[in-house]
């Protein structure tokens, strides 16, 4: 019943507010390279360990 409450309640949030709720976002989406920073290279191409779980693996080597 809480869950339900807590859910019902952030819906209806981000539902009455989609102006603010979509300039938070432009905001966020502007300026998020400046935040984190972007790599160059992709990290399961580093890892072997990740790169095994992926079915395409060797055509993700490839495009390296």
């Amino acid at each position: 019943m809480f869950v339900e409450a807590e859910v019902t309640w952030t819906s209806g949030c981000s539902n009455q507010f989609p102006p603010l709720r979509d300039s938070v976002y432009d905001y966020v989406a502007n300026n998020r390279y400046n935040w984190f920073g972007k790599a160059d290279d992709c990290l399961v191409l580093k890892e072997q360990e990740l790169l095994e779980r992926f079915i395409d693996r060797d055509e993700l080597i490839d495009r390296c």
